[in-house]
């Protein structure tokens, strides 16, 4: 008998239809305004250490799998998912720069006492 799970499962979408949907939703991301800088780079981030913890599972996967390859595929996931956390921390430093640069260049440089020790 057929599990009735089985039967509320879509099959896999073709990659041209995966690429209409791409497009569609960065048509409809583009007629939204736009995000402030830190939500857009915070965004990113999230999505750049997803994709890091999925490669670490892959090199995981891969290191105790039978085929004569997944130990060289499992290296190259590894090599991925460090490359991937390089980036993230380069981006985090990027933006605590910049970040810092328009704190200094909006905060007023302190001025000296109009007092000069001279008496009127």
């Amino acid at each position: 008998m057929s599990d009735p799970k089985d039967d509320n499962k879509q099959p896999p979408q073709p990659p041209q239809d995966l690429q209409r949907q791409a497009v569609a939703d960065s048509e409809e991301r583009a007629k939204q305004p736009p995000l402030p800088l830190h939500e857009v780079v915070q965004a990113e981030r999230t999505e750049l250490m997803q994709i890091h913890g999925m490669l670490r599972c892959l090199t995981d996967v891969l290191l105790y799998a039978d085929d004569d390859d997944s130990v060289m595929h499992s290296d190259v996931a590894c090599v991925c998912a460090r490359l991937l956390n390089e980036c993230i921390t380069r981006l985090e430093v990027a933006v605590t720069h910049h970040l810092q640069r328009l704190v200094a260049a909006a905060t007023p440089p302190s001025s000296a006492p109009a007092d000069s020790g001279e008496k009127p």
